[in-house]
């Protein structure tokens, strides 16, 4: 309900702007204005039907995917073009006040009252939103890209290959296909382990299973390791953790497991679950309590911005939630609300990888912030 309420505070004011903006000082006829309100306000607000609509099971199923993926795909949409406009509007404002002091004959033919002109930049900049999702939606869509990493340390004895996935949103609208192609990617890369670092899943357990089934057969010499994102966590933590556990998921709920004498997979709940009570709080020391041996040591959190505690005991760190921000310019909204964005950083002890995620949230779209199946060498430091 809370998120409701908060995206329709803003698809409201993003609303009023769009419209206003395109339609607003225009010349156009009122059918079309009204034609260009209904698909702004579409954009904004579909997403806000297709939750009622999976919550209470008002449509079919194969009426639901496709009115929610036209809802998505117009989010996206609406985004694009409201940023695009925000800053069209700015340039084109500073230009023309500029060129009037500097006395410029150009200025008369910048004026923002002029309506002609304003109707083609309108026509440009709707048509370069419309570009921008089509390649945003064929950045996410498409099957990641490999990312290496290499990392040496004294602690680690032998090469160890561990292939790190996260951030799938899996939900109904997510195609078997599409989930046997990540396997069939992830399967030829021959990982010593994979490490499926949260939000897995984006629905209820019941209507996603052919996807899971699918995704259960990822294959690894030492196993799959799984820890548990929001996303997770929203659509059931309980019934997830059975699934996890069933299907061979290898879940870590403040717990770790010793990989071939060599390295220490630890895992940790993700940052909200911690916040709602003692079941779900995050226990470093219960965590590593194994490790007696002091081995090179990974932990895995969804969140990469978990604690203001110092953290001891750990070499490296793997986490995701961010999705690099997804769509550009939200990076920066992200970035000021997170501490990392993408990539790896070195902190005081330890090193913590961010990855963008092997899917997406909400529009299928992703710009400037390409997918990823993370491949991390672990090598001993020669």
């Amino acid at each position: 309900m809370i998120f409701l309420i908060a995206s329709s505070i803003i698809g409201l004011a993003a609303s009023a702007i769009t419209i206003k903006t395109l339609i607003g000082y225009t010349s156009l006829k009122w059918w079309w204005k009204l034609i260009v309100a209904l698909i702004v306000l579409f954009c904004w607000f579909g997403h806000n039907f297709v939750w009622c609509c999976r919550h209470h099971n008002i449509l079919s199923p194969v009426y639901y995917n496709i009115f929610a993926t036209a809802a998505y795909i117009g989010l996206g949409v609406g985004f694009i073009l409201l940023v695009l406009l925000l800053a069209r509007d700015f340039i084109w404002f500073a230009s023309y006040e500029i060129s009037k002091l500097a006395k410029l004959n150009v200025s008369t033919k910048l004026d923002p009252m002029n309506l002609h002109i304003l109707n083609i930049a309108n026509l440009v900049t709707i048509g370069l939103a419309l570009i921008l999702t089509g390649w945003g939606m064929y950045e996410a869509l498409k099957t990641p890209e490999i990312k290496t990493i290499t990392i040496s340390d004294a602690k680690i004895k032998k090469p160890f290959k561990l292939v790190q996935i996260n951030d799938l949103h899996i939900n109904r609208l997510t195609s078997e296909a599409r989930v046997q192609k990540l396997v069939d990617r992830v399967n030829a890369l021959d990982a010593d382990a994979i490490a499926i670092v949260g939000d897995i899943a984006d629905e209820i357990p019941s209507k996603i299973e052919p996807q899971i089934n699918i995704l259960k057969t990822l294959k690894a010499k030492h196993g799959l390791h799984t820890v548990f994102g929001n996303h997770d966590f929203y659509m059931g933590l309980i019934p997830w953790l059975k699934v996890f556990t069933k299907q061979g998921f290898g879940p870590l709920f403040n717990s770790g497991r010793d990989i071939d004498n060599n390295i220490y997979i630890a895992g940790i709940p993700d940052k909200s679950i911690d916040m709602v009570g003692v079941f779900g709080k995050i226990d470093m020391s219960k965590a590593l309590k194994d490790n007696n041996d002091k081995k090179y040591t990974v932990l895995l959190s969804h969140t990469p911005d978990f604690t203001e505690e110092p953290i001891e005991g750990v070499d490296l760190i793997l986490s995701g939630h961010t999705h690099g921000g997804q769509i550009f310019p939200f990076h920066f909204l992200v970035k000021s609300a997170n501490k990392y964005l993408a990539g790896l950083y070195q902190e005081d002890g330890y090193k913590i990888y961010v990855s963008r995620g092997t899917g997406f949230w909400g529009p299928p779209i992703r710009l400037f912030a390409p997918s990823e199946i993370t491949v991390i060498n672990l090598e001993p430091e020669k």
